[in-house]
This record gives C-alpha cells, sequence and structure tokens, in this order.
C-alpha cells in the first residue's frame, strides 16, 4: 500500500510535468484534464457518487482490466514490453474526452505516462493492488484540483 501511495504521488508530478511540455510543444495554455464528468457532478448533486466511482471504482475495474488482464495477456504472447506499450496505448484511448486535437495529444500525454508507468509496476513487482492503490492516489488528487477550480 506504502508503495501504492509512493507511485501515485509520482505520477502526479510525472504526469503534470509531460501534461506541460505537451501543452507547450502544441502552444496551448495549462495542462490535461480529464474531469468534466466530477465538476458536472458537483453541479447536478451527484458529486459523491461521482467522486466514489472516480477514486475507487475506475482504479478498480481500470487496473483489473488493463494490468490484470489485458497486460497479462498480452505479456504472454509478445513480452514485457509490447504488453506494457500495447495495454497503455489502449487504456489511454478510453480516455479519450471528445477534445480537439491540441488537447487530446496533451491529455494523451499524461495519461499515457501513467499507464506505463502503472503497467511497468504491475511488471516488476507481480502485484495488482500497488498499481490500483496508487490508481486511486492519482484520481484522488485530480478530483482534488477539479474542486479546487470550482472552490
Amino acid at each position: 500500500v506504502m508503495l501504492g501511495l509512493a507511485v501515485g504521488t509520482a505520477m502526479i508530478f510525472v504526469a503534470g510535468l509531460m501534461s506541460v511540455v505537451a501543452s507547450t510543444v502544441m502552444g496551448l495554455e495549462g495542462s490535461a484534464s480529464n474531469t468534466e464528468s466530477v465538476t458536472e457532478a458537483a453541479a447536478s448533486g451527484w458529486q459523491w457518487p461521482t467522486i466514489a466511482l472516480a477514486v475507487l471504482g475506475a482504479p478498480i475495474v481500470e487496473e483489473l482490466f488493463f494490468r490484470g488482464l489485458l497486460l497479462r495477456a498480452l505479456e504472454g504472447k509478445w513480452g514485457k514490453i509490447v504488453a506494457v506499450a500495447l495495454s497503455s496505448v489502449v487504456f489511454t484511448l478510453i480516455h479519450y474526452n471528445g477534445a480537439g486535437l491540441s488537447e487530446t495529444v496533451v491529455l494523451f500525454s499524461a495519461i499515457g505516462t501513467v499507464a506505463v508507468v502503472l503497467g511497468v509496476v504491475v511488471v516488476k513487482t507481480n502485484r495488482l493492488l500497488i498499481a490500483i492503490v496508487a490508481h486511486a492516489v492519482f484520481n484522488a488528487m485530480g478530483v482534488l484540483a477539479a474542486y479546487s477550480v470550482l472552490a
């Protein structure tokens, strides 16, 4: 659990850095964001179920599928590097939010970085719980950031 907390915290900084670099390259101000559902939920009164899904539900379900099932299936067929790469691409693509090209490049740079880190953590430690905790910490920080913008 402690390693998951550390990895999740580190991912905040690494994904943020990737987002800033991609924003600069794409000529945008700001960084990646995929928190529209959280901010919309705050206005509709559904914020607590949305927060629970974002911080607990998504990390558990996504890690079970992307790192527990997909990564392991790809690893058995093509090896660790290809498995991390392909599972990261699929994970990143499902986070598409309909934004324009520049914004999508920025978002994907951050989400893709997170996906690779989580994949490497699972391959190196052979522990899915670490990735689940790290993912939950990352999402929790995103939710806090989204709500800090609303305040």
